[in-house]
């Protein structure tokens, strides 16, 4: 499956007494790998209602844990698009150890397109879902959100 890899580290602001990084910094992985992604291919999210006029809240956030990362532990963040929808997609995320590959996390978004103010559905605009088919796989599944087990669509 494509995927967009951006890198970061375990921060001290992610770690519990014990040195491990709390389940609650893992979110800021996933929101990571999607600015990033949207970046790469000259998006930023400052400009989706400027340049697309839409607004892509999160409706659902999965996250489902493998093993410990720990601080300055080096994770590799993949993100796909694993689902589009009329008026949503669903950004799939592996994070997984850079060095070893190991896998710390996989989880998955669905974002809605509203509008930017009344934050009404709509369509998603043709124009950026042609910006992220580099990075878009659907063929695994109808719908790439797990019904339990490990996270399905993950990359």
């Amino acid at each position: 499956m494509p995927a967009h890899v951006t890198h970061d580290f375990v921060r001290w602001s992610d770690i519990d007494l014990a040195g491990i990084m709390r389940y609650t910094a893992f979110p800021r992985f996933l929101e990571l790998g999607e600015a990033e992604l949207f970046r790469s291919l000259g998006v930023r999210y400052s400009e989706l209602a400027t340049h697309y006029g839409v607004s892509l809240p999160r409706k659902v956030m999965h996250l489902e844990y493998h093993a410990p990362a720990r601080l300055d532990d080096r994770l590799a963040i993949a993100t796909t698009v694993s689902r589009v929808g009329t008026t949503s997609l669903t950004l799939s995320t592996a994070i997984r150890h850079a060095e070893s590959g190991a896998p710390c996390a996989s989880g998955f978004m669905v974002l809605v397109c509203t509008g930017p103010s009344d934050f009404s559905k709509r369509p998603l605009p043709a124009d950026l879902l042609e910006l992220l088919a580099p990075y878009t796989d659907t063929t695994g599944s109808e719908d790439a959100r797990p019904r339990g087990g490990p996270a399905a669509g993950a990359p």
